[in-house]
């Protein structure tokens, strides 16, 4: 069945069970009760420890395939940006040619001023384009892990000079 996510609103698939269920949202994080195949709203089960750090980490593999998978997206769609604004350079430059050759011609009509505005507005386009391809390369390159709030603790960490010593002994 298909739930919607009080949180984020977000539409997550739910396997209803014979009663009600917690459920995580894959995308916020955020518990909702389900209810059960019969509407109670009485958890039908309770859900031991072990079972909880099973779903934990299944739901951290479906947000790491939801992080590549958005990583993926604003790669493709920064590439998709670049190529509509190349295309948008040629078309302008193109028919800025056009206009070029055509006021050389002295053939000033209607024509030659509408390729002069669909050059421009070819260029804003463009523009407009190259800003979203750099706002997708940002995107694309933010890691998505919290900065550390707090320095590395190395010092349980030992150099290897214990061991040798141990070897010795033997």
């Amino acid at each position: 069945m298909e739930f919607v996510c009080p949180h984020c609103s977000q539409a997550v698939q739910v396997e209803p069970l014979a009663g009600a269920q917690m459920f995580i949202c894959p995308t916020c994080g955020g518990e909702f009760l389900v209810a059960g195949q019969d509407g109670s709203m009485e958890p039908a089960e309770v859900v031991s420890v072990e079972e909880s750090s099973d779903r934990a980490d299944e739901l951290d593999g479906v947000r790491i395939r939801q992080l590549s998978q958005a990583k993926r997206a604003a790669i493709r769609g920064r590439s998709m940006c670049l190529i509509g604004a190349m295309f948008c350079i040629v078309g302008a430059i193109q028919l800025g040619i056009d206009v070029v050759r055509d006021m050389l011609s002295r053939q000033n009509n209607w024509l030659t001023a509408m390729y002069l505005l669909v050059a421009i507005g070819l260029l804003i386009l463009a523009g407009v384009l190259l800003r979203k391809a750099r706002e997708l390369n940002v995107e694309a390159k933010r890691s998505s892990l919290p900065p550390p709030t707090s320095k590395p603790d190395f010092s349980t960490l030992d150099d290897g000079s214990q061991r040798w010593k141990d070897l010795e002994k033997l």
